[in-house]
Order: structure tokens, then sequence, then C-alpha cells
């Protein structure tokens, strides 16, 4: 009997752990899951953690992420424009460039 009771015990802390790791493992989308220590906290992807004194640790609170990521957009959003209005500058050549040559071509073929 007590070797049942042990083989028992043992399939369910078995059972057990192997549910924690498929729990760990998934994470909704735009989520991820950090571990710390034994703990494993699912945050938003990019959530910075840090690390106090005295082993405190402290994770990036709602506002904070919102706000960090809210002006890494808005850094992103405009080198995007910069790099549109160089991209403009240089199709506008190209194509000034083209309009010469059509000109050229077509005066070669009149004269």
């Amino acid at each position: 009997m007590k070797k049942i009771k042990a083989i028992v015990l043992v399939l369910v802390l078995v059972s057990i752990s192997l549910n924690l790791r498929a729990e760990e493992e998934k994470a909704p989308p735009g989520m991820e899951v950090i571990k710390i220590g034994n703990v494993n906290y699912i945050v938003p992807e990019g959530t910075k953690v840090r690390k106090q004194k005295d082993g405190i640790i402290k994770l990036e609170g709602r506002l904070e992420y919102v706000a960090r990521r809210f002006s890494e957009i808005e850094k992103k959003i405009s080198e995007l424009e910069k790099t549109d209005e160089i991209l403009k500058e240089k199709f506008e050549n190209i194509e000034r460039l083209i309009n010469k040559e059509k000109e050229i071509s077509e005066t070669d073929k009149d004269g």
C-alpha cells in the first residue's frame, strides 16, 4: 500500500510540474513570460526589469511602460518621416534625370 501511495504521489508531482512548464511556455499575444527567481511573470513584451538593492526586483509600471513605448514609437515615426523625405528627393532627382535623357534622345532623333 505504501508503494502505491508513493507511486501516485510521484505521478501527481510529475504531472503538476509538466503542467506548470506548459503554462510557462505560453503567453498571450503581445505578452512575454519573465522568470525572476522561481516566479514567472506575464508582462507586456519589452517590459523592463530593474534589480535594486537587497534583492528587490521592480518591474516597470503600466504607465511608465506605455509612456516609454509611446516615446519610442514617436522617434521611429520621426525617423521614417526623415527617410521618406530623403527618398522623395532622390526620386525627384531620378525623375529629372530621366526627363533630361528623354529630351536629349528626342532632340537627337530630330536633328
